[in-house]
């Protein structure tokens, strides 16, 4: 009987060791947005453009893009959404994450993936990467997430192009 929970916990332990690497985790938002009358092709280079300007980066802001499938997937990381008093001591706060837009005609989708929230290392306090909750309201990145979302929904139907300030790329 020995032995074979020994075998049983050796066996376990190396289906453990062989799965797929976790990725980080992360709140998620889906966002639909209508463009009456734009065509995909159009809504496809619009929001490439888009994120070439508003997710300007260190690194490249477009991950991966499939103009077949009319799909673009960029990252890039915001400053923490507060005010006034909200913001004391959290001025270095960022919240990464990774934007995909699925694009049909007339309509796409955005969806908000891996959105976490982080701060560095400092003298007195170690650096944070992780869930947003229990540091931080969800509902106040929410906000700021779907502030993006409708941004780039007028960017494609031309009401407006340059609202938001640039977000950073992670």
């Amino acid at each position: 009987m020995r032995a074979f929970l020994i075998i049983a916990i050796a066996l376990l332990l190396a289906a453990c060791a062989a799965s797929a690497p976790v990725q980080m985790p992360g709140e998620t938002l889906e966002v639909a947005l209508d463009a009456p009358g734009v065509p995909k092709e159009r809504i496809f280079d619009v929001t490439k453009s888009w994120f070439t300007d508003k997710l300007a980066a260190e690194e490249k802001a477009i991950k991966s893009e499939n103009r077949q499938d009319a799909t673009l997937v960029g990252t890039a990381v915001l400053p923490f959404p507060c005010s006034g008093a909200g913001c004391i001591g959290k001025h270095e706060w960022a919240i990464p994450f990774t934007m995909r837009v699925d694009i049909k005609d007339g309509h796409f989708n955005v969806v908000f993936s891996q959105v976490r929230l982080t701060w560095p290392e400092l003298s007195y306090r170690p650096g944070y990467e992780g869930p947003i909750e229990p540091y931080a309201k969800w509902d106040q990145v929410k906000a700021r997430l779907q502030e993006i979302a409708v941004d780039l929904q007028q960017a494609v139907t031309g009401a407006r192009l340059g609202a938001l300030p640039m977000l950073t790329g992670s």
